[in-house]
């Protein structure tokens, strides 16, 4: 079954219809999309792919010409402006020099007057809130993205909580699990304007051997580890702690040396060292911090494990499922409408470091059914692709624009 946006009132398979539009198909739908990341997240990731993908018109479909705005701070390096520019991106930086500094005000509305975009596109909190602060669906058509939240502290829950308030005047929102939507619509946003699109990843592009070999040396691995890998922002939600737990539970059980190498970095980066070092993990835990290229990661790696109390649409699943290693993933939000368990993944509850432990050890020593459930979630994975991403969501512009255009 191929994946396709939907509506959050209707079966899956079902998908959202393009309302009949007057659109030419010779004219590009300018959109300008608010970003606020410092690094390229899976979310970022597939802003990047939609832009690379909707450049150029094919079939019945316009092109789609897109710009981003960026908020950046003095000590921030820029990480996302630079590898969007390097995807062709035309990039707008707004300098800010504190959440919310209200000296970004002129600087948006400049670019907006500057770019006049046909559809502004707000991808977190801040640009939601930004938009319907100053009114910016007003003059053109405002698309929301919401890829779920962080409730990490105080600070980020009262931030979240302006969602609430936000999204219910966007012309569409775009979130990407059918639980989200679920939740948006508590929240007071019209079920007919909100429609559900995962994450699009691309076929796995193995990277040089040499490169391979070198990250090997570099973290002590030889050929009687069995290597996991995790990769993720290092956030309460991710659930490290409790894969941690379990990795204590493994080496007390496994025959072999079993390394977790972690990938990302967060706020909870020292409190998992801690627990590592409380543990006596450290031979066996290897911190890799953040990592732009995570590609030879996965060619190292004998299986991906995903702890997550709460997830949208895990780019990092879909990355594991695209590279042919098997992925073990708790059963939360989006998981369960990527993979299925003991098909094209593996699933287990959330918080539950004994049963992540003991499901780990027993796939360690299930090769064949590793081998078998890869193999079936590389074919998944095609469901996935830029090209479905890039139809669904030109034709949510299309239909918003036509709605515009019948007012």
């Amino acid at each position: 079954m191929a994946e396709q946006s939907v509506s959050v009132e209707r079966e899956p398979n079902r998908g959202v219809t393009n309302t009949a539009s007057n659109w030419p198909v010779d004219k590009p739908i300018r959109v300008l999309s608010l970003v606020e990341a410092t690094f390229v997240t899976g979310p970022a990731k597939s802003l990047m792919e939609f832009a690379a993908t909707s450049s150029v018109q094919v079939s019945d479909l316009p092109c789609v010409q897109n710009s981003v705005v960026t908020f950046q701070r003095k000590a921030s390096r820029g990480e996302f402006a630079k590898r969007a520019r390097d995807w062709g991106l035309d990039v707008s930086v707004v300098r800010e020099g504190f959440a919310f500094d209200p000296r970004v005000i002129p600087q948006l509305r400049s670019v907006i007057a500057l770019k006049k975009p046909d559809i502004i596109q707000t991808m977190n909190f801040k640009s939601h809130f930004l938009a319907r602060l100053l009114g910016l669906g007003k003059r053109r058509k405002w698309v929301a993205f919401h890829h779920g939240y962080t409730w990490t502290d105080l600070k980020n829950s009262a931030y979240n909580q302006l969602d609430r308030w936000s999204l219910r005047k966007a012309d569409a929102v775009v979130t990407v699990c059918i639980p989200f939507a679920r939740e948006l619509e508590s929240f007071g946003v019209k079920p007919d304007r909100l429609m559900v699109q995962h994450n699009s990843i691309r076929p796995f592009a193995p990277g040089p051997e040499d490169k391979v070999k070198k990250l090997k040396a570099k973290l002590g691995l030889t050929s009687d580890n069995f290597t996991l890998i995790s990769v993720g922002r290092l956030s309460r939600e991710k659930g490290h702690a409790d894969l941690i737990e379990a990795m204590a539970l493994v080496q007390a059980s496994s025959r072999n040396p079993v390394r977790l190498v972690i990938v990302g970095d967060g706020p909870e980066r020292a409190a998992l060292r801690s627990k590592v070092a409380a543990l006596k993990l450290e031979q066996s835990v290897i911190f890799e911090g953040f990592q732009s290229d995570v590609t030879p990661y996965y060619q190292i790696a004998d299986m991906a494990v995903l702890p997550s109390h709460s997830e949208g649409s895990p780019y990092a699943l879909l990355e594991a499922m695209a590279a042919g290693v098997p992925a073990l993933a708790t059963s939360v939000g989006g998981v369960p409408e990527i993979a299925k368990d003991n098909e094209t993944g593996f699933l287990v509850e959330r918080e539950c470091p004994e049963r992540l432990g003991a499901r780990i050890l027993e796939l360690m020593e299930d090769e064949a059914l590793r081998h078998r459930v890869s193999r079936a979630a590389k074919e998944r994975v095609n469901d996935f692709s830029p090209e479905t991403y890039r139809k669904n969501l030109t034709q949510l512009y299309l239909r918003v624009l036509a709605e515009a255009a019948n007012r």
